[in-house]
């Protein structure tokens, strides 16, 4: 029976796992030890002509591409298409109830894939099953190895909860890294927080942020930052957090440096229905760089939907991530009348009268561009 410091570690490395791709991997190969497998796979499939398979896992990668191209039909893979009707988002099933070992054996599936991971005895951690995407865990065993028993089994639904939770946050964070790619240079950050929303882990992402000055603090303390926009801002999304309402819309909060530039957003979730452990992380706070493109994205935008001018929009974008008038018109090199003129023509297209409404505007629009 895994014991309780090491199930934690386990839950530390899938957690951390939603943001770094080596953690995730630590997480699979921790499972497979801790569960007698030989390998754990994550499966993500996305339905429809041309959707998606992700196979992740100690695969060959002849093996990946011959699932990714041969087996993305629920058709050709018998334990699912039998346990299709009981597969939903947490649903934990055990292959051998759904198909016998000699019934495996026969299909092209087992001949040729399966027999080529050694794998007979397989269960399914649903983290995610929808009309359009459907995302497994799957540990697996070989026949010497048997088929899994009770304890097993017991740890996959402790675990269940958690991996549903993970997904989500995958989820999230994808669409965070959408327009940049930045899953694979690791430019987000992830802030790991425990029930008090003290700092407890994240990624190497949120330690650079922390040394560049973009959030203070250290690991088992409260975050904070050295910009009183951002400090508010982050006081408010705690709150909104307690009362319940994060549940709804998540927090964005702007993120500006010490030189009071705005350099990202920040997102603030709670990890969701699973109850952690002790010691476990209750929140995350996602943190996205603002990339060279976003200020074009958003010029483009205003341009597009209020007929700004291009010196107008220009001011309005470097107020937003500036957020002082006098600062805004220095990075343009411009005088700060000439900068009032122009913010007031940007107040009459866009129906605006202060600052505050501007650039609430601003980073409504910004955040659905992202």
């Amino acid at each position: 029976m895994l014991g309780q410091s090491d199930y934690d570690a386990l839950l530390a490395d899938l957690y951390a796992g939603t943001a770094e791709r080596t953690r995730l991997q630590h997480f699979l190969d921790r499972l497979s030890a801790a569960s007698g497998s030989h390998l754990t796979a994550l499966v993500c499939q996305d339905t429809g002509e041309h959707g998606r398979t992700l196979l992740l896992g100690r695969v060959e990668p002849r093996l990946v591409r011959r699932y990714q191209s041969d087996f993305r039909s629920p058709d050709d893979r018998l334990w699912f298409r039998r346990s299709a009707a009981a597969m939903h988002t947490g649903a934990v099933l055990d292959g051998d109830d759904w198909a016998s070992p000699a019934e495996i054996k026969r299909t092209r599936y087992y001949a040729e894939f399966l027999r080529e991971i050694d794998t007979l005895h397989a269960v399914a951690l649903c983290g995610l099953r929808t009309r359009t995407r459907t995302a497994l865990l799957a540990p697996c065993r070989s026949e010497r190895a048997g088929p899994y028993g009770s304890e097993e089994l017991a740890l996959f639904r402790q675990l269940a909860p958690h991996w549903v939770n993970a997904y989500a946050l995958m989820l999230g964070f994808e669409q965070l890294q959408a327009h940049a790619a930045l899953s694979e240079r690791g430019d987000c950050g992830l802030f790991l927080l425990d029930a008090d929303l003290r700092w407890s882990g994240g990624n190497e992402g949120a330690e650079r942020m922390v040394a560049a000055g973009w959030w203070q603090g250290r690991h088992g303390g409260r975050l904070d930052s050295p910009s009183a926009v951002t400090r508010a801002a982050w006081q408010g999304a705690q709150r909104r957090l307690a009362a319940g309402a994060a549940a709804l819309r998540p927090n964005t909060i702007p993120v500006y440096d010490r030189l009071a530039s705005l350099v990202a957003f920040a997102t603030l979730r709670p990890f969701g229905v699973a109850a952690p452990g002790e010691g476990m992380p209750s929140f995350v706070l996602f943190v996205r760089p603002l990339q060279a493109g976003d200020d074009e994205r958003l010029g483009a935008q205003l341009r597009h939907l209020f007929d700004l001018t291009p010196a107008e929009a220009a001011l309005a974008v470097a107020l937003r991530r500036h957020g002082d008038l006098p600062q805004a018109a220095a990075a343009l090199g411009i005088a700060e009348g000439g900068a009032r003129t122009r913010l007031q023509s940007v107040f009459d297209k866009t129906g605006m009268h202060r600052q505050s409404e501007l650039l609430r505007m601003l980073d409504v629009l910004a955040d659905d561009l992202a």
